[in-house]
């Protein structure tokens, strides 16, 4: 028995795509409202590893987000901290969000 398509049975999978992807930039923008209080709440005597990760997941937020622009200076400035304190995992993980974000300076 051969089955054949029924086109009024087909997802509408462009539709699906685009809603799925909407969601994701929503969940996104959500995350970095988020981010951005954890950032402001934080004391100004906190440590700046703790600074420094909040600013990494939110480059990494406006890097997916194409917005690389806007992720760059927190990624590089989580960086800094991070390769100040040895903490080399953090320090490669800016690096590779850096060059994600396809700015000029990316690979000075």
């Amino acid at each position: 028995m051969v089955d054949y398509l029924d086109p009024n049975k087909l997802e509408d999978t462009a539709a699906e795509s685009l809603r799925r992807n909407l969601g994701q930039q929503a969940e996104l923008e959500g995350r970095l409202v988020t981010l951005r209080e954890q950032l402001d709440q934080l004391p100004e005597h906190a440590p700046a590893g703790e600074r420094a990760a909040l600013q990494l997941e939110m480059a990494r937020a406006l890097q997916i987000l194409e917005r690389g622009g806007e992720a760059w200076p927190l990624g590089h400035t989580a960086f800094g901290i991070f390769a100040a304190q040895r903490d080399w995992e953090n320090a490669a993980d800016a690096c590779d969000i850096l060059y994600q974000t396809g700015e000029p300076d990316s690979l000075v």
